[in-house]
């Protein structure tokens, strides 16, 4: 299930009546990413690259049923099991701001605490 759609401010995602209604009717909510800061965006398509390497040319699915299946899989893998570099190869339901070394007063002070 969708839960919030994250685009970037281009004019087809901040005026189109279509793609909000889209993202509405499925139960979700649209966020933009904030203004030239184009690191946001650079994460998003650094997932995608992984999604597609990873999860859609991996194989053919025969059907959409074994796409969808095959993608909560892998989903649950890279959430829970798959090491991810900018999290010390910790995966993200792993990842703890005090397993990063990230304290309450660094992230008080508006210091990155070592993640940027």
């Amino acid at each position: 299930m969708v839960r919030r759609v994250l685009t970037d401010n281009a004019f087809a995602y901040r005026n189109s009546a279509a793609f909000r209604n889209a993202v509405l009717e499925n139960g979700a909510v649209q966020r933009f990413i904030q203004p030239r800061r184009p690191q946001t965006n650079g994460k998003v398509e650094r997932f995608n690259r992984t999604l597609l390497e990873e999860w859609a040319y991996v194989r053919p699915y025969a059907s959409n049923h074994q796409r969808t299946t095959a993608l909560t899989t892998w989903l649950h893998i890279y959430n829970h099991h798959r090491a991810h570099t900018s999290l010390s190869q910790l995966p993200p339901s792993h990842a703890s701001t005090t397993r990063l070394g990230i304290t309450s007063r660094r992230r008080a002070s508006g210091g990155h605490g070592g993640m940027r």
